[in-house]
């Protein structure tokens, strides 16, 4: 068994220098960069994935290469764990999946410990301002045949949030076509639908701003940790 933490580290630093040799520059930030080495055991190598879309990715696309790399470097028997910060226990490739460590992975509840700039304060439980106009929704829209796509999919991608194949969703068009409408309307659609779901609009400005005030006061964990809390962003 390794006990010595950085000793995971280096291991996981060869197998990501693998891993990029064989992937995009975009893959290989979007999708591996993220994953932080908890412990290896000597059978079992546990990651801590940002959230199930990973374990899917990676499972779908990248273990026929990506298996003989953690063989190579970790030994032919070694199984992958995934810890999901928000789930209640790993998604993992065996069935006989531990989950006993996965508990201080879960999502904090108490807003003193968490920095981000949505929360309503003096709640225990955290509540964010979805920050949604109430006049923008679909009653209120103007469909036209310039925007009747983008409309049907946005209110597929209210009915069922994240289980569409507009995820993300992407609106592009001219000024003044419905482009922000559609993008509220969903958000209201959703906390109509889905009440238990956190959902929230932010602009690309403001959320430029929040990531470099984030990076100069050395708060990136706390940008991070807002924004992965956030269903239907």
């Amino acid at each position: 068994m390794l006990n010595n933490p950085q000793t995971y580290s280096d291991m996981w630093q060869n197998c990501l220098d693998r891993i990029k040799a064989q992937t995009t520059a975009e893959e290989f930030r979007k999708w591996f960069q993220p994953i932080v080495p908890l412990e290896f055991d000597g059978t079992t190598l546990r990651l801590r994935v940002p959230n199930e879309s990973y374990v899917h990715q990676i499972e779908k696309n990248y273990i026929p290469f990506l298996k003989p790399i953690i063989s190579q470097l970790y030994g032919q028997q070694t199984r992958l764990h995934y810890a999901v910060p928000r789930a209640t226990a790993p998604v993992s490739v065996a069935a006989d999946a531990d989950t006993t460590n996965i508990a201080r992975f879960n999502t904090q509840t108490n807003t003193a410990n968490i920095k981000n700039p949505f929360v309503i304060p003096g709640l225990k439980k955290i509540i964010i301002d979805p920050q949604l106009n109430p006049g923008l929704t679909f009653g209120s829209f103007i469909e036209g045949e310039c925007n009747r796509l983008a409309r049907s999919a946005g209110m597929s991608v209210a009915v069922n949030p994240g289980n569409t194949p507009f995820n993300p969703l992407y609106i592009y068009g001219d000024s003044g076509l419905g482009k922000t409408h559609v993008a509220q309307a969903i958000g209201h659609e959703v906390r109509q639908r889905h009440p238990e779901l956190q959902v929230l609009y932010v602009s690309m400005n403001k959320f430029q701003a929040q990531f470099q005030t984030a990076y100069k006061n050395g708060e990136i964990p706390d940008f991070i940790h807002f924004y992965q809390m956030i269903d239907v962003l």
